[in-house]
């Protein structure tokens, strides 16, 4: 798999410059080869004269190590001009009227050179704040150290003793003595580089995306600009730069439904997925909206797999340009990518885009697909379009560890429905999902996660940017009297627009 040439560099530079500790202070230290450890991951990078390894941590301090240590991008912020509005945090059911303020930050007065991790780490809910308040250089005691660090192995939802638990897995150190006492940088190097260096621990890190319906360039929204697939590939770099293995996945509905998607009959959409390197989508309902032999064609265009365990010909042939799952290996762990698509999609399309196959029952198929898959991995992420019936699945289907749920157009946090951890990834790229699977003895464990609003403070990816302008250029130089014209049937939508298709809300 092809990646950004950012991240061969960065690669190239961590080599070159991270051999050989530039502390002369910490010798005498009893966790000095955890402090080189974690240094040479980039992780802990020192002060300004030595390491200071007997000094106290700082909230600050203790969030950045956290933040670097589980691999998380820096959530960016947006300070509206509107003065009376007050910061909301994603919620399970964030509505997009409210994504100004949930863009807005979560505190103040933190100096530049912490602001960006400490506020990633309150918006991932590792660390709290008190009435508006981070206290970014009061002391971390051990307790709250350790506190933070058990819910960033094993997810905020998680209703655990984090610190027995992590102790009893053999994460947290058992000879530190977990207490009030305040904590200093080289208990803290020390308690991190147990964890991260455990080789039966692993994170898989995942950007995912859902319902984009072909919303390649940003809209305005009030003051804001909301979206647009370039800002999307800036934060999928980012990550990629931590770990080039990372998965990008999406959750359906990605081709169709706006004129810079429809004109070009899907292929815009796709051509810009490809250069974002998404590793798989799953088909949703709007993915019928052409006729189905178009979306066979974008599969075949498509460098990603295209799932849907339970989309088949009428004949019973299953087509050869999808897939039912696939599995990945990332940092050691077989990762397993089932995609499921709503049984009644063709109520949402027009007859004859799906006239020759037929959906079948997502429940039953799910339940076959996903015990097949279950053998050959350690990990299951189902991409399910279906719905209503996304919360459903947890019910229905044993062994899926992550669920991206489709079709419903819902932002949100993470939220554990059985033992499945349930993503509700936003629509029309105006948010992006940060997911990191963290997997002990190859069984996942817990998670981290951000939801990234995605506004015009986000700076756009160039090589993303140029394939939409690309495409953006191109209509507009196709005269009105075209835009009627499709070498592929119906398209469906909810309005009547320049392109001439009649349609139904998705």
């Amino acid at each position: 798999m092809k990646k950004f040439l950012t991240v061969a560099l960065a690669s190239m530079l961590m080599s070159s410059t991270l051999l050989a500790t530039p502390f002369d202070d910490i010798n005498n230290s009893a966790y000095k080869s955890s402090i080189e450890a974690l240094y040479n991951k980039g992780i802990i990078l020192g002060k300004d004269v030595g390491f200071d390894p007997t000094g106290t941590l700082s909230r600050q301090e203790a969030a950045i190590l956290i933040s670097r240590a589980f691999k998380l991008v820096d959530v960016p912020y947006r300070i509206s001009a509107d003065e009376t509005l007050e910061k909301t945090f994603i919620s399970t059911d964030t509505s997009m009227a409210m994504l100004e303020s949930a863009v807005m930050p979560a505190t103040n007065g933190l100096p530049k050179w912490s602001e960006a991790e400490v506020e990633t780490i309150i918006e991932a809910r590792i660390m709290d704040i008190d009435s508006g308040n981070f206290n970014p250089t009061s002391p971390m005691t051990r307790n709250e150290f350790a506190l933070a660090v058990g819910k960033a192995i094993y997810g905020p939802e998680n209703s655990v003793n984090y610190i027995q638990q992590a102790i009893d897995d053999g994460l947290l150190p058992s000879d530190v003595v977990y207490n009030d006492t305040n904590i200093t940088r080289e208990e803290a190097a020390y308690i991190l580089d147990n964890i991260i260096s455990n080789e039966n621990f692993a994170i898989v890190p995942i950007m995912v995306t859902a319902d984009i319906h072909g919303h390649l360039v940003s809209e305005p929204k009030g003051s804001m600009e909301l979206g647009g697939m370039s800002r999307v590939g800036t934060l999928v770099e980012q990550l990629r730069e931590l770990d080039e293995n990372m998965l990008l996945l999406d959750g359906g509905d990605s081709p169709y439904n706006t004129n810079l998607a429809n004109l070009f009959e899907g292929r815009s959409t796709v051509d810009v997925m490809n250069t974002l390197e998404y590793d798989a989508t799953v088909l949703g309902n709007h993915d019928f909206d052409f006729v189905f032999e178009n979306l066979l064609a974008l599969a075949e265009q498509a460098d990603y797999k295209i799932l849907s365990a339970n989309t088949y010909m009428k004949d019973g042939t299953y087509p050869e340009q999808l897939e039912e799952y696939y599995v990945e290996e990332v940092n050691g762990i077989k990762v397993a990518i089932v995609g499921l698509t709503d049984e009644n999609s063709k109520d949402s399309t027009h007859y004859t885009n799906t006239q020759d196959i037929e959906l079948r029952d997502h429940f039953d198929v799910g339940r076959d697909v996903v015990a097949r898959a279950d053998t050959e991995s350690d990990v299951v992420i189902a991409l399910a379009h279906l719905h209503s019936h996304n919360m459903q699945l947890p019910i229905e289907i044993e062994g899926v560890d992550v669920e991206v749920a489709g079709g419903n157009d819902i932002f949100g946090r993470p939220e554990y429905v059985e033992d499945t951890l349930v993503i509700n990834p936003g629509a029309h790229s105006a948010c992006l999902t940060q997911v990191n699977i963290n997997v002990l003895n190859k069984e996942m464990v817990g998670y981290t996660a951000n939801q990234f609003v995605i506004t015009e403070v986000i700076p756009e990816n160039e090589e993303v940017k140029q394939v939409v302008d690309k495409y953006v250029d191109e209509m507009g130089t196709h005269s009105c009297w075209m835009h009627s014209t499709y070498a592929y049937g119906w398209c469906i939508c909810e309005w009547e627009c320049v392109l001439g298709c009649v349609c139904l809300r998705d």
